[in-house]
């Protein structure tokens, strides 16, 4: 019982939707020569190993333990802004699932620090659906 209770909390962030590969698809598509990919977390739907043609962060990697808007968005936002090619973020269900499950973040902390990257000058809504957003960052 207590592993079928286990992997269920995994499910959560190990199981992608076709949502959530379609934003990757995008990401690759999106992503200029030598900018970064910046992910929520972990755990994301990489098909090809396209992505590896640019630099690759998490906003997890990036901001450790406090991921308040107030310490983390200007960290991951600046990373952006600074990569010479600019930055793609992509940020997914699954992904934002981890961070809530591992006590990273919750879904509010998580949504506020969101809007507040969206808001930034040079920061533009490239791709949306159900599961994901993925927004560039000009640098």
């Amino acid at each position: 019982m207590l592993t079928v209770t286990g992997r269920f909390g995994n499910a959560q962030y190990d199981v992608f939707t076709d949502d959530e590969i379609a934003a990757v698809a995008a990401v690759q598509r999106l992503a200029p020569p030598g900018s970064t990919i910046i992910s929520a977390a972990h755990p994301t739907p990489w098909r090809s190993e396209a992505y590896l043609e640019h630099r690759a962060r998490t906003i997890d990697d990036m901001c450790g333990s406090d991921m308040s808007t107030a310490r983390c968005g200007p960290l991951v936002y600046d990373y952006a802004r600074h990569s010479p090619g600019g930055a793609v973020m992509l940020l997914t269900r699954s992904s934002e699932a981890s961070l809530v499950v591992q006590g990273a973040s919750s879904a509010g902390g998580f949504a506020e620090l969101e809007k507040w990257l969206s808001v930034q000058d040079g920061v533009e809504l490239a791709f949306s659906n159900v599961d994901a957003r993925v927004y560039r960052v000009t640098p």
